[in-house]
C-alpha cells in the first residue's frame, strides 16, 4: 500500500455523497483525517438532508450515486433504492456523529436526520 500524507486525502466529494463517506472512513482508518475539510464536508452533506431519494427525509444521495454500484464493505450488493437509500443516510449519521463529537459543535442536520429516522423506525402504527 501506498503511503498517504493528510495533503493527498480529500473527504469531500462534491459529486458523491458515498464517496465522501468512504474517503472519511478510509482518512479515519489510516489515521490521517485532515479536519480543516469538517467544515465544507459538513455544510455539503448537510445541504443532502431531505432533498429527493433521501430515505424518510434523511440524506440523499447525488445522481452519480444512483448510477454506479452499491457495495457495502463485505461486498454485497445491494440493488433495492430503498436499502441503498437506508444505508447511506445510517452511514452519514455514523460519520456526523463522529466528526460532532472530535470538533464539540452541535450539527443540526445530523439531529434532524436522527429525529425524522427515529420517528419511522419507533413508530407504532401497523
Amino acid at each position: 500500500m501506498l503511503s498517504m500524507r493528510n495533503s493527498d486525502l480529500k473527504i469531500f466529494n462534491e459529486n458523491s455523497l458515498i464517496a465522501t463517506v468512504d474517503n472519511y472512513e478510509t482518512a479515519r482508518f489510516l489515521g490521517e483525517v485532515d479536519t480543516g475539510e469538517y467544515s465544507n464536508t459538513v455544510e455539503w452533506v448537510s445541504r443532502r438532508l431531505g432533498c429527493r431519494g433521501g430515505y424518510k427525509g434523511s440524506f440523499a444521495m447525488t445522481e452519480e450515486d444512483w448510477r454506479n454500484p452499491f457495495r457495502l464493505w463485505s461486498g454485497e450488493k445491494l440493488s433495492t433504492r430503498a436499502g441503498r437509500s437506508h444505508v447511506i443516510a445510517q452511514e452519514v449519521t455514523k460519520m456526523l456523529r463522529e466528526i460532532e463529537k472530535e470538533t464539540g459543535e452541535r450539527i443540526d442536520s445530523l439531529h434532524e436526520s436522527e429525529s425524522r429516522l427515529g420517528a419511522r423506525i419507533f413508530s407504532t402504527r401497523e
